[in-house]
Parts: structure tokens; sequence; C-alpha cells
């Protein structure tokens, strides 16, 4: 009853042959996209998101990855708008404050983990840039709007040669 993205072909479907936490987040998006332009049913972006529990819990502050939590957002954010399964909202939104709470830095940026050995890289800040927009739109709150033109102007500041478009 839970959907699972393998490992490699020919594993047995169950939660200890399943891809790791961002890649399965990331695979999700791609259902969502195909859910889109396809006409998928909405049961399957269900399926998974349910099997990404059922792998990863409910409480993902676990994962030391401050940029896995925003993919993680991002994924469920849209299978909610996709679903209206409110759960997928509420745990996009968990995801991001968790990351958001623990990687954020003083000037704006985001560091990618929690022992911010790590430089404060844009994937950290980006994806929880587009999680906040993301829950912006699904809640109405106007302060994960302010979180996500944070994010944005520290990396656009920070991550940006405006001179010549080097990232």
């Amino acid at each position: 009853g839970h959907g699972y993205f393998k490992l490699q072909e020919g594993l047995s479907n169950n939660p200890g042959n399943t891809i790791g936490f961002w890649e399965y987040a990331e695979c999700i998006e791609l259902v969502e996209d195909a859910t889109c332009y396809a006409s998928i049913q909405t049961n399957m972006v269900n399926a998974l998101c349910a099997g990404f529990t059922n792998v990863n819990g409910l409480d993902w502050s676990w994962d030391p990855f401050n940029d896995d939590l925003g993919w993680a957002s991002i994924a469920f954010s849209r299978a909610f708008q996709l679903t209206g399964n409110d759960q997928w909202k509420t745990l996009a939104k968990n995801a991001f404050d968790v990351a958001y709470g623990r990687g954020l830095d003083s000037d704006g940026g985001m560091f990618q983990s929690t022992d911010r050995t790590y430089p404060k890289a844009t994937i950290a800040s980006a994806a929880n840039c587009v999680a906040a927009w993301l829950i912006y739109q699904n809640y109405n709150d106007s302060s994960y709007l302010a979180k996500a033109q944070s994010l944005y102007s520290f990396m656009t500041n920070h991550c940006f040669i405006a001179t010549n478009g080097e990232v």
C-alpha cells in the first residue's frame, strides 16, 4: 500500500531497498511533474509520499543535511498542491522549519549541514528558498515569503556575480 523507489532494479519492493532521503524527495517531484503534464492520477503521489514517510518517519530532524529537508519540503508542498492532502502540507512546513531554524546563519545564508563544516552553499539556501515560497503559497503566511526573499537576497549578494552571470 506504499510507494517506493527501488535502489536498483531487481531488488524487492520494501523499505530496506529504497533510495536515499534527498533522492527519494527528488523522485517524488519527477512524478509530480508527470502528474502536472500527463494527467497521471494523484494517488501515485499520495502512495509515494506515504512510502517516504514509512521509510523516513514523520520527524526528519534526524537528517543532518538542511538541503535534504529543503528538497523534501518542496516535494511535500507540491504533493499537497496536487492532492489536497493536509498531512503533506504539514510535513513540508515542519521540514523547512527544522532546516531554517538550525541552518540559518546571521548573514542570511544557510549551512548545508548541522555540523556547519560545509560552506553556506547555494544548495541549502536555494532549496529552502523554494520551500519557503511554496509554504507561503500553501499557508498564505507572509513570514514565509519574507524568508524566501531573504534567502534569495543572500544568494544574489553572495553567490552571483552580476557583471558576468557567474554563479
